[in-house]
């Protein structure tokens, strides 16, 4: 039988794996996916939890959550350089993300 569960995240390309990784697991059942504000602001975040999802073809809700921290402040100030970005494959484009790069 398997395990219900909710994921919070803040999809970057961790989380993103992850997400794939719980939906494709057949021991979780994912009950939903919340969001918050990590690396991206959550508008961000929660967009790129739903074009996962619709990527994988799954009916499951998705719900932004809270745009910034309650016990504390970041401990770093975010900057262009400090943002996670994706990098956009054929199949998925994710917010934030750049052109593919190939190695020299």
């Amino acid at each position: 039988m398997p395990i219900p569960v909710l994921i919070d995240c803040d999809p970057g390309y961790d989380d993103v794996i992850a997400i794939m990784l719980a939906l494709a697991s057949p021991e979780v059942e994912v009950l939903g996916i919340t969001t918050v504000e990590g690396n991206q602001p959550v508008a961000e975040t929660t967009e790129n939890a739903l074009r996962v999802v619709e990527f994988l073809a799954r009916e499951i809700p998705v719900a932004a959550g809270a745009n910034r921290p309650f016990v504390r402040e970041y401990p770093f100030r975010r900057t262009r350089r400090r943002v996670e970005r994706w990098t956009t494959t054929r199949s998925i484009s994710l917010r934030g993300s750049c052109s593919p790069r190939t190695s020299r």
